[in-house]
């Protein structure tokens, strides 16, 4: 086969007809601006959550080590230190945590470390001074320091109180090191020195992680990080099982999995970009490609191949990428940045991070132009396959029409509207879904908003307006131990503040309780009927073969009852507070399987000596706001009235009080408790609902925010994809609009025709968004959000309709305007023209 040399012809001939088509190019254009806006600020807001992400919860586990090996032997440690894969490692041992009273609201833990860059991949290396050396010696955290009233300032005396096989342990050290905590890092750093704890551990013969080594590596990378860490163990010759790991949390896909919901929502928003954008750029083309089939026709005639018209469509977009892509790129990183902050505001994050990424660019740019490449593939090869005599034969919007002969009706604009609109069904079918993506997407984000229930969300926080405790109660390393805090004269003084009302109590204690066979049933099934592990079989058996074990013995006033958690039986107030009755606690918090049956008696020991047996009233789980929030393996819990509660066990202070306010008076009454907990006696703390509503009305924000500027976007590639469709269709249809004037179709007519036929596209949207689009997401939203606990999955069509006045207007507006242009020349003047 002959090969010449026409590659600059190629490029002469799609120069000059991407010079013809200025209109053309100025939709495509936008399109491929808007689709790269698009890629770019998702790719912008997706690196920087996962880089904020990322930071932030290494802040909160406390490492950004890549993993830890727990509770080593000095041995073990050996043996794992020498392995050269890993490129980083230090260790620490605990001693204990800080007891001091000053502390009770921030868990601090108190340990030696073997180098600065462990202390420095703990976030706790001091930025002034050094890491303690001599026995004597300590460095700490401005939040411990200030806690402690003492200055950050080197040299300063910091006494120190912890426990050593529950003796208590005072000692005076002298500062030489600080830095500044964060207050998003769960639990402090106290380093000593090593010679010190070393020595305060010889003999030491408890459990947990006391006295043991806890080393943090780091490796070349972050890939699968918990097969590397297995690996390592083997090839120190240790046994896997018994060497115990932690894998940071804070590296994705450390273990070489990625959530499935994370690949299908990113999955699903590259895949609607990219609709987005073909929806448009291929319309475009396709309108362009049938407006000018004569002149590609004539191509074919002149010796053109069908491979040379692809080549000369694809320099045209390619041209049409150069352009649009970088302005999209730049447009897109602003976007990104105005809205990171928003998006990522609902996180709660101590840091965000918008980087300037070399990647996002070329990613959005790629995928960008893998957009622009799928576009143009259908009408390249329709200009490619046409001969020219279909050119000559074909206008406007068909190549190839085959119809049946239909019988004639009455001819009005409106009808003539319709048979144009639907006269090019694949026009027709990509200008309806462009537009009715945004509406689908805009339903989206506002049924996510609607359907979040503040109450679900309050549930697992709160149960009333606000609670108050000691402060060790919220602190996770100490919990509740029946600090007697609440005493008489608080609550007498927090019940007479203004605008309180319905308070209720909730008392707790520990009693020694027999394993009867009824527990021992119940536990039995639970481990066949849950499927559980072997190992964790075999902790539950081991549980229920000794003797006895604590349960936890509720007390409760009136106005909780109302907040438990039911599954068998009724509450029956009246006698409940006889004192004859108990409830008894589930297994599981579905309550499929129960200890006790209704009407079972149960016997409790309580620690005077006495005992009282009680009739099973109802079967029913105390919410988690306001239980001990700890409990062990088998977690038994018997309910009685605080009546009953306070008689049998003393006189006991409250484990916590809530209650409810007037609306008016909530903000006073929060200033009340701020300062009484932090000012007045500081082994008090407090939540309020306000917190969690707050924190409730940042993510919807988000949520609805994200939604509104996705959908502003595609809202506007479907109303450019319109624009185009309408100018273009007119353009083309310059001449039969001509003729059909010519023969006596008024003005006013020509217009009620070209208005329809954007009203026809306009309820054909509707029609869309309705009995498809609504209903598909609405399925997507129940199955992405199904595992939000204080979302409720909500159909709604209210935003599309609102809509869709606005959509009419527009349709006026262009319409009318591009005919108002369209009929500044005479009818003659327009049917001598050759299309």
């Amino acid at each position: 086969m002959l090969k010449v040399k026409n590659a600059k012809t190629i490029n002469n001939l799609a120069l000059k007809s991407f010079q013809s088509n200025k209109l053309r190019n100025v939709f495509v254009i936008i399109a491929i601006t808007l689709t790269t806006i698009l890629f770019t600020s998702v790719f912008t807001i997706g690196s920087s959550l996962i880089g904020s992400l990322q930071e932030s919860t290494m802040r909160q586990v406390g490492s950004s080590a890549h993993g830890t090996y727990k509770n080593l032997t000095p041995d073990e440690y050996k043996k794992i230190s020498k392995n050269k894969s890993i490129e980083n490692i230090g260790y620490s041992v605990v001693l204990g945590y800080a007891e001091n009273k000053e502390l009770v609201k921030r868990p601090s833990e108190i340990r030696y470390t073997s180098s600065a860059w462990q202390a420095k991949s703990m976030f706790a290396l001091p930025t002034s001074g050094r890491l303690p050396k001599a026995a004597n010696e300590i460095a700490a955290d401005d939040i411990v320091l200030k806690s402690l009233g003492i200055p950050c300032e080197l040299g300063q005396h910091v006494t120190l109180e912890y426990l050593i096989d529950n003796k208590k342990i005072t000692d005076t050290f002298t500062l030489v090191g600080f830095w500044k905590e964060d207050s998003v890092i769960p639990a402090s750093e106290i380093w000593l020195s090593p010679a010190y704890v070393k020595n305060k551990l010889i003999g030491y013969r408890g459990y947990n992680i006391y006295g043991t080594i806890n080393a943090d590596v780091t490796f070349k990378n972050s890939f699968f990080i918990e097969s590397k860490m297995q690996k390592v163990v083997s090839e120190s010759g240790l046994p896997i099982d018994e060497i115990k790991y932690g894998v940071n949390w804070a590296y994705a896909g450390h273990g070489g999995s990625t959530d499935l919901t994370t690949i299908l929502s990113v999955s699903g928003m590259i895949g609607l970009i990219i609709l987005s954008g073909y929806l448009i750029i291929s319309n475009i083309f396709y309108i362009s490609i049938v407006k000018d089939i004569q002149y590609y026709g004539l191509l074919k005639a002149v010796g053109t191949t069908s491979r040379q018209i692809r080549k000369i469509i694809g320099k045209q977009a390619g041209i049409l990428c150069c352009i649009g892509i970088p302005i999209g790129l730049a447009a897109g990183f602003l976007v990104g940045k105005v809205l990171t902050p928003v998006v990522l505001s609902s996180f709660n994050l101590i840091t965000i991070i918008i980087p300037i990424n070399p990647a996002i660019f070329i990613g959005a740019a790629m995928f960008s132009a893998i957009t622009v490449y799928i576009s143009i593939r259908k009408p390249s090869r329709i200009a490619a396959k046409v001969s020219a005599i279909e050119a000559l034969r074909n206008s406007d919007n068909t190549i190839k029409v085959h119809k049946k002969i239909k019988k004639s009706k009455k001819i009005s604009p409106f009808r003539m509207a319709k048979e144009n609109v639907f006269r090019n069904r694949k026009k027709m079918i990509m200008v309806t879904v462009s537009l009715s993506l945004s509406l689908i997407i805009l339903n989206c984000a506002y049924s996510i908003v609607k359907g979040f229930d503040m109450d679900k969300y309050l549930s697992n926080s709160m149960v009333k307006d606000f609670a108050v405790a000691d402060a060790a109660y919220f602190n996770v390393y100490k919990c509740y131990r029946g600090e007697q805090t609440l005493n008489k004269e608080f609550l007498k003084e927090l019940y007479s503040q203004e605008g309180i009302k319905e308070t209720g109590n909730i008392y707790f204690c520990q009693i020694n309780y027999n394993i009867d066979d009824k527990i021992k049933s119940a536990v039995k099934e639970a481990t066949s009927r849950f499927n559980m592990s072997e190992k964790k079989s075999l902790v539950f058996k081991d549980k229920i073969a000794q003797k006895d074990f604590q349960v936890q013995l509720y007390g409760l006033d009136d106005s909780i009852f109302e907040e438990l958690t039911c599954f068998k039986g009724n509450i029956d107030k009246d006698k409940f507070k006889t004192g004859k009755y108990i409830i008894a606690s589930a297994f599981d918090s579905e309550g499929r399987i129960s200890y006790y049956k209704i009407g079972d008696k149960v016997t409790i020991k309580y620690p005077k000596g006495n005992s009282q047996e009680y009739e099973v009233m109802a079967i029913a789980n105390i919410p988690y706001p306001i239980s001990v929030r700890y409990g062990d393996i088998i977690d038994v819990e018997f309910l009685l009235p605080s009546e009953e509660f306070c008689k049998n066990m003393g006189d006991l202070a409250p484990m916590m009080t809530t209650f409810d306010a007037n609306e008016k008076e909530k903000k006073s009454i929060e200033n009340y408790l701020d300062y009484y907990c932090n000012k007045v006696n500081t082994d008090m703390q407090y939540t309020s609902k306000a917190t969690f509503a707050a924190e409730f009305e940042e993510v919807k924000q988000t949520y609805f925010s994200v939604g509104i500027v996705i959908s502003s976007i595609l809202a506007f590639i479907g109303i450019i994809n319109f624009i185009n469709t309408t100018i273009t269709s007119l353009i083309a249809r310059k001449r039969e609009l001509a003729m059909l004037q010519s023969i006596g179709m008024t003005s006013r007519q020509m217009k009620q025709m070209i208005i329809s036929e954007g009203l026809t596209y306009v309820c054909l949207t509707a029609l869309t968004v309705l009995i498809v689009g609504s209903p598909i997401g609405y399925l997507g939203i129940s199955a992405t959000m199904c595992n939000n606990i204080a979302f409720t999955p909500i159909f709604t069509v209210v935003p599309s309709l609102l809509c869709l006045p606005v959509f009419v207007v527009l349709v006026y507006i262009i319409t009318l305007s591009s005919y108002k242009v369209l009929n500044k020349k005479s009818i003659v003047e327009r049917l001598r023209e050759i299309e």
